[in-house]
């Protein structure tokens, strides 16, 4: 039997390099260079990286986005594929959403990212924290956390 949908190993890959170049706009392990600030820096510090740094953080929201719509993929192709094969069971379907839910937190956080980057929102210093924070919110900690929690569903055994 044979299942049309993308090769599974080819979309995580897509997935892996679209967010290996997204980070790689915002994160250096130089000394002294620049990196995205984390939630622990000051509002001034947060404020003053998204002043000066825009165009990494568009070209890092872009990838990123990219990055969301591949993982959507992913998840959506292998509950297709679990369906062909004969798994009905709940497992697929919590892995289909917690898949799901991390890709589409991740494509409302670059989204949110995208917007945090135009000149006009960095250049205030009121709004621009609270859309970091809800950045990190949506796209970090929490997205991740969720698209683990769906792999163990989907590490089951169909009966036979």
């Amino acid at each position: 039997m044979y299942h049309a949908s993308p090769p599974l190993g080819l979309v995580a890959i897509i997935y892996t390099v679209l967010f290996g170049v997204g980070l790689s706009f915002v994160i250096s392990f130089r000394a002294g260079q620049p990196n995205f600030p984390g939630p622990w820096e000051s509002a001034d510090r947060i404020v003053t990286y998204f002043q000066t740094h825009s165009w990494p953080v568009l070209m890092c929201a872009f990838f990123q986005f990219g990055a969301a719509i591949a993982l959507g993929e992913f998840a959506i192709s292998t509950m297709s594929r679990l369906r062909f094969f004969g798994v009905n069971a709940s497992g697929a379907y919590i892995a289909l959403f917690g898949g799901v839910m991390a890709a589409i937190n991740f494509a409302a956080s670059a989204c949110v990212l995208w917007v945090m980057a135009s000149p006009a929102v960095a250049q205030n210093s009121v709004v621009l924290p609270a859309l970091y924070y809800f950045h990190i919110t949506i796209g970090g900690v929490g997205s991740r956390c969720r698209w683990r929690f769906s792999w163990p569903a989907c590490a089951f055994r169909p009966r036979s």
